[in-house]
């Protein structure tokens, strides 16, 4: 016996039955063009007509888009799987191709913002890590001056610090 397989080309919409609620769903990339997908796979063509699969792609990433894979999905025991035709229920919107593009390209270019962000506040934190102990060191081991200023303290001995 042999189970169902689908070969899977790059743009084509790809999700998993039994996780597409936890978004497991995606646009194929040029990396994957010729693989094999099981029947827990299913795939379709995207029109390029009518959807830019960026755009599809930032979709498939939105909780709203999860919780309509959740009400259509059905099962038990963790497996509610999504039928191709309740998946193929879900009504994304579909602004003219140019607004797709203008739509991705702003998530892009406000995702790369954030990922510029959180490279340099990991940055900030390892130099602050590095200037932690010096900050530590003068804090509990002060250091003396030497002012030139100050007329020059004699010594002390222990024989005349104490009186007879």
């Amino acid at each position: 016996m042999q189970a169902d397989r689908f070969l899977v080309r790059a743009g084509d919409l790809i999700y998993n039955d039994m996780w597409a609620r936890h978004g497991s769903v995606a646009v194929v990339p040029a990396e994957l063009d010729g693989c094999v997908a099981s029947a827990h796979f299913p795939t379709w063509e995207i029109d390029e007509k009518r959807a830019y699969g960026p755009y599809l792609t930032w979709c498939f990433r939105s909780p709203w888009f999860w919780a309509e894979c959740e009400k259509r999905s059905r099962g038990s025991t963790g497996r509610n799987a999504i039928r191709k035709g309740l998946f193929k229920g879900i009504r994304i919107p579909l602004p003219a191709l140019e607004n797709q593009k203008a739509i991705t390209n702003a998530l892009e270019e406000r995702t790369a913002l954030v990922n510029s962000l959180i490279a340099l506040h990991g940055e900030m934190a390892t130099e602050l890590g590095a200037i932690a102990p010096s900050v530590l060191q003068s804090v509990f081991q002060p250091v003396l001056l030497i002012d030139d200023s100050f007329p020059p303290v004699e010594p002390l001995s222990t024989e005349s610090a104490v009186s007879e």
